[in-house]
């Protein structure tokens, strides 16, 4: 079992307080959740989850490219899970104007790569101001966060799926098909 990252804040009378202790004791209370949430997860109870009322799909992605030396992938909404515990929540909306997306160039396909596959990742460290502010509450800020959530292109031939555990998620595969890239809807991930 992994060490612990973030320890409990000592709150004590006196204590001048910052920003930075409550973030340290967000990242102690989400890292023993996440803990706790890994603990039930086995090999085959993890990925994608149940459909969010009111959204298409568990999981969307649409992929597009001018040309074929430049590959796309957008998120359009997922409801998953880390097989280290780490949700991963996303629909249209959620993050404001914030839309995960990934792209290779030509530089990163090989003529040889016809097969790519798509990883969600999920940084709970990372967070993102989301919501309406309050014009009355001084600073002006938005008043929630949410973890940062990124995609990912790799070729299939390149990717060693026992190291993609904690933090990622395998959710498509991408096909190369004549001069087109295609999300191949028979895939199923681990």
């Amino acid at each position: 079992m992994k060490t612990l990252t973030y320890l409990p804040v000592n709150w004590v009378n006196g204590l001048k307080l910052t920003s930075q202790h409550f973030f340290a004791n967000q990242y102690c209370q989400t890292e023993a959740l996440n803990r706790e949430a890994g603990r039930s997860l086995t090999s085959y109870n993890y990925g994608l989850g149940e459909v969010l009322e009111g959204i298409g799909d568990n999981l969307e992605i649409e992929i597009s490219g001018d040309t074929m030396s430049t590959l796309c992938v957008r998120l359009k909404s997922c409801n998953a899970i880390t097989k280290g515990g780490l949700p991963i929540v996303y629909y249209d909306g959620l993050y404001g104007d914030e839309k995960p997306w990934a792209t290779i160039s030509e530089s990163g396909l090989q003529a040889e790569d016809s097969e790519y596959l798509v990883l969600i990742s999920v940084d709970p460290y990372h967070l993102i101001p989301v919501g309406e502010p309050d014009p009355e509450e001084v600073p002006l800020h938005h008043p929630y966060v949410l973890p940062s959530i990124k995609l990912h292109i790799v070729p299939k031939n390149q990717v060693n799926k026992s190291f993609y555990s904690q933090n990622f998620l395998l959710v498509a595969e991408v096909c190369r098909q004549g001069n087109t890239y295609k999300i191949n809807h028979q895939y199923i991930p681990p």
